[in-house]
């Protein structure tokens, strides 16, 4: 029949694919052995207490973490060195539009 890899219709899929899907089978040792299927995972580490827990997720302490590092003069100074070499006007413009970046991204918060 037209199509027919075999030349041969006998309702089978042709022994071509079969072939194929064997090939690429996994045998039962791999199956069986969940170490090969999935890839090390290291734990990290997680607070162990309900204190320790509340301490590092409470809202006003992610707050606090997230001004402090808004806040840090390395932070301002990568800002502000950024903001020269890309337009290189007078300074306190720089300041100017380093305090309104600050003040949009408090509000963020």
């Amino acid at each position: 029949m037209k199509g027919d890899i075999d030349g041969k219709n006998d309702g089978k899929m042709p022994s071509i694919l079969n072939d194929t899907v064997h090939e690429f089978a996994p045998s039962s040792a791999e199956l069986s052995s969940p170490a090969t299927l999935l890839p090390s995972i290291e734990p990290c580490e997680l607070p162990t207490t309900a204190e320790e827990y509340h301490h590092k997720y409470c809202i006003h302490n992610v707050r606090k973490r997230y001004r402090q590092k808004i806040n840090s003069p390395s932070l301002k100074c990568r800002i502000l060195r950024r903001l020269e070499k890309a337009f290189s006007p007078p300074k306190n413009t720089i300041e100017r539009s380093l305090v309104s970046i600050q003040r949009v991204l408090k509000k963020r918060v």
